[in-house]
Parts: structure tokens; C-alpha cells; sequence
């Protein structure tokens, strides 16, 4: 390949890399706010007791599915399957959301941009290896074990746990990107 056109690829990579993450910017209508706080409740939790969904479907990669169906994954073993590790904190921290009915931006953006990568991932019945979810599952199972500084668990008596900043390591619309488009 000559020169002129390695550097028109490399100028074509660089713009994909800078305006592909802008993309994935806080969800539409989102308005960020410090409010009061919920509680969370792990995926044990919501898997073990579906009366207590506030929901009866949920949308995932950008599908409805319903609450049998979304109880099902839950009760799915791994078996090395990342995307099925990555539902199981997906689904919860869906539910959490849910359950707390306060618009939070960090946290629906993170939610959105998960969708993405289940979506590119063949959805819930879909596929992928457990180091392309990893960041994305450990990120989902602290905020659902209440490890997110504003965001107690419901087991730890702290309903009110102030407010609902996101997290130092909240996710960023890059990572995303690398995480789906780049492994």
C-alpha cells in the first residue's frame, strides 16, 4: 500500500474514533440532576422474587422481552458465555432503574451503551467472551451490590444514601466503543 493511502486511512480512523463516541452521548431527554437516592437489590434478588418486579417487560439490545423471559436468563447458568454473565447485571440494574423512577444520566447512559454491545452480541440468546464483558458485568454487579458511593444496598437498611453522583469510575461513551466495536 503506497503512503497516500495509508494516510488516508489513518485520517479515516482517527474521525471514526472521534465522532463514532459521540454517538453515544447521555440518552435523549436526559437531564442530569443530584436527587435523592434508591436503594439496589442484586440479581439474586430480582431472580428470586418476580412478584416484586416493578416492571413486566424490559427492553434489551433494543428488544422487549418479557418478565418470563428475562426470569429464564437469570436462571441460565454462564458456562463461560460472558454475555450471559453480563445479562444477569444488566437485567438487575435494569430493574433497579426502574424501581427507583428518578432520571439519573450516568446511569441510562451506561444502560443505553450496554444495550448496544447485547445488541451487537445476538441479544439475549446471543454470545460473547467473558473478556469482552468483563468491564461492563463488574461495573453492573458493583452498582447492584451497592458499592457505587449514593446508591446503598436495600439489605444494608440505607434507603436514603444521598445523592446520586456517578461513580469514579463510571463508564465513558469511548469505552463503548472499544469494548464493542474493537474485541
Amino acid at each position: 500500500m503506497n503512503a497516500r493511502k495509508t494516510m488516508w486511512i489513518a485520517l479515516l480512523v482517527m474521525l471514526a474514533v472521534v465522532l463514532v463516541p459521540a454517538a453515544f452521548t447521555y440518552a435523549e431527554g436526559c437531564e442530569c440532576c443530584e436527587c435523592e437516592v434508591c436503594c439496589v437489590l442484586t440479581q439474586g434478588f430480582w431472580k428470586n422474587h418476580p412478584e416484586e418486579w416493578p416492571v413486566d417487560s424490559l427492553e434489551i439490545g433494543f428488544v422487549s422481552y418479557s418478565k418470563e423471559d428475562l426470569i429464564n436468563i437469570l436462571k441460565k447458568p454462564v458456562k463461560g458465555n460472558g454475555l450471559i454473565s453480563l445479562l444477569h447485571q444488566f437485567i438487575a440494574a435494569k430493574l433497579n432503574y426502574a424501581a427507583c423512577g428518578k432520571q439519573v444520566c450516568w446511569l441510562e447512559t451506561a444502560l443505553r451503551n450496554v444495550d448496544f454491545l447485547i445488541e451487537d452480541k445476538g441479544g439475549l440468546y446471543g454470545y460473547a467472551p467473558p473478556k469482552v464483558t468483563s468491564y461492563w458485568t463488574t461495573f453492573f454487579s458493583d452498582f447492584n451490590e451497592g458499592r457505587f458511593g449514593g446508591w446503598p444496598s436495600c439489605d444494608d437498611g440505607d434507603k436514603d444514601g444521598g445523592d446520586m453522583a456517578a461513580p469514579a469510575s463510571a463508564p465513558t461513551a469511548s469505552s463503548v466503543f472499544t469494548f464493542s466495536v474493537f474485541k
